[in-house]
C-alpha cells in the first residue's frame, strides 16, 4: 500500500497492564495497540511520545492513512482513539485499526 501520509516506527512490547504503562511513560513513550479484524487479536506496541507529539498537530495525521514499522513487520493503520492525559499536553495512549488485513 502506498497511500499512506505517516510513516512511525514502533516497538513490539509484551506486557499490559497499569504498572508497565507507568514504566513505558516514564521512559517518554507510552502504550499503543493495533487491532485486527479477528476479534481478540492486536498487537502491542510502544511509541516515542515526542514524535507522535509533533506529527499529531497536523490535520491529516487524525483522518489519512498511517504507517507503521515494527522490526520486519509493516501494518497500514488509521487511528481509532486517543487518549490524552487530563490537563496535561501529553498523549497516553492511541488506539489503531489495521486497515490492510495482516493480523
Amino acid at each position: 500500500m502506498k497511500n499512506y501520509t505517516f510513516s512511525i516506527n514502533a516497538i513490539y512490547r509484551e506486557k499490559k497492564g497499569t504498572n508497565n504503562s507507568r514504566k513505558i511513560r516514564l521512559k517518554n513513550k507510552f502504550p499503543s495497540v493495533i487491532y485486527g479484524n479477528q476479534p481478540r487479536i492486536s498487537v502491542l506496541i510502544v511509541l516515542d511520545h515526542d514524535a507522535i507529539f509533533h506529527l499529531q498537530k497536523n490535520k491529516d495525521f487524525y483522518s489519512k492513512t498511517i504507517k507503521i514499522k515494527i522490526k520486519l513487520d509493516t501494518y497500514f493503520v488509521r487511528i481509532k482513539n486517543v487518549q490524552w492525559h487530563p490537563f496535561k499536553q501529553k498523549l497516553l495512549h492511541i488506539d489503531f485499526i489495521n486497515i490492510n488485513n495482516t493480523i
